[in-house]
């Protein structure tokens, strides 16, 4: 018995001199830094791109923007758009803005893009100082950057994560519905293009062409129109593809509208009374994914669809429809 009781002693002794170490040791423990935050904080190194088939930049187009959401931290959600201010050899360089969707105050933003590195650095300024930074990498396509958010003076660094608008399979979806719409069947007088290529930059027209052509290349949208004319004739064309996400499901559409409008002069313009012969047509398509491969959900009414989900046109709108959830969502027809 008094062996037990030295031994509970002995024991208890020890418990406390060990207590009484580690309380001096956790108070000599530096604070954090910033860098020392930074260490701590994990970025996945992305996936290498493959080596691509060198394009012609000075015959391609691109988009002009780029939008992301994600959130800075555990639960701090941000938009944030950037576009294209100039090309530097492998990076570019970006100016845009980002806000928190809890007060959708914007803040500006200018950085590079660099696409062989794949890294992406962005720098909020305020009266010629910089106050926060985003640096990060990407994977393929820009589809996603992960990376340390900065902000300066207060040494508070948290990780973020920005998800491009166009995803994997968006960026499937556009490019095969601006496929569709400006390499297949089209006439002379119409925007056409000689290829649309995906590369580790996105999505790219090559070759576009036509008479008098115009075009706008956003993030999530194309448009091009061709004018043409003569003593006894006008005619006007064009292609608007825009890419829309569904709220009910998350799943990307890709509403696609082309248009001609021709008049015709009877005995030319100079006529004293030319008979003028008019017209128009166009087609709508919205294109899906759907086990993977895009699919033509428009239908003429509901009794003609074949999927859960569907859309048809009313009143110049698209009305996507899912039969699943009981839910419609309109969009303009742009």
């Amino acid at each position: 018995m008094k062996n037990f009781i030295q031994n509970l002693i002995f024991s208890v002794l020890l418990l406390i001199g060990l207590a009484a170490c580690n309380s001096e040791d956790n108070s000599n423990t530096e604070p954090a830094t910033v860098d020392s935050t930074k260490a701590e904080i994990t970025i996945k190194t992305p996936t290498p791109v493959e080596k691509e088939i060198e394009v012609d930049e000075g015959n391609v187009i691109r988009a002009s923007s780029y939008s992301f959401t994600g959130n800075i931290g555990e639960g701090a959600a941000v938009e944030m758009r950037l576009d294209v201010d100039s090309y530097e050899g492998n990076c570019i360089s970006v100016k845009g803005e980002y806000w928190y969707l809890s007060s959708k105050k914007p803040m500006q933003l200018e950085g590079e893009i660099c696409f062989e590195e794949q890294t992406v650095v962005l720098k909020r300024m305020k009266e010629g100082k910089v106050r926060e930074t985003f640096e990060g990498v990407f994977t393929t396509q820009l589809e996603k950057i992960i990376g340390t958010w900065e902000k300066m003076g207060k040494e508070e660094v948290l990780e973020f994560e920005l998800t491009n608008g166009l995803n994997a399979k968006g960026l499937k979806l556009f490019a095969f519905a601006l496929e569709e719409g400006l390499t297949g069947e089209v006439s002379a007088e119409s925007p056409s293009a000689m290829n649309i290529g995906l590369d580790k930059k996105g999505v790219y027209i090559e070759g576009l062409s036509g008479p008098h052509v115009k075009s706008d290349f956003g993030a999530e949208y194309f448009s091009s129109n061709c004018w043409y004319e003569n003593d006894a004739r006008n005619s006007d064309s064009g292609i608007n593809i825009s890419l829309v996400k569904l709220k009910s499901t998350g799943q990307a559409i890709a509403i696609s509208y082309i248009w001609t409008s021709d008049e015709e002069f009877d005995g030319g313009k100079d006529a004293e009374e030319p008979n003028v012969e008019e017209t128009k047509s166009s087609s709508t398509h919205v294109w899906l994914l759907i086990s993977g491969e895009p699919v033509d959900i428009l239908v003429e009414d509901a009794s003609a669809a074949k999927n859960s989900i569907y859309a048809i046109l009313k009143d110049n709108k698209v009305e996507v429809i899912d039969k699943d959830k009981g839910t419609k969502e309109v969009f303009d027809l742009k």
